[in-house]
């Protein structure tokens, strides 16, 4: 139940934030590689 609210939740946001990151260090990619894994 958690993992399905939070995937259409931050799913645009979070994918447009990975997309904007990767030119930017991976510390943003790490950490919301995290905070989805918790």
């Amino acid at each position: 139940m958690h993992k399905s609210d939070k995937v259409p939740r931050g799913s645009g946001k979070r994918k447009r934030l990975i997309s904007r990151s990767v030119r930017e260090p991976t510390v943003g990619d790490v950490l919301i590689i995290r905070t989805n894994v918790f």
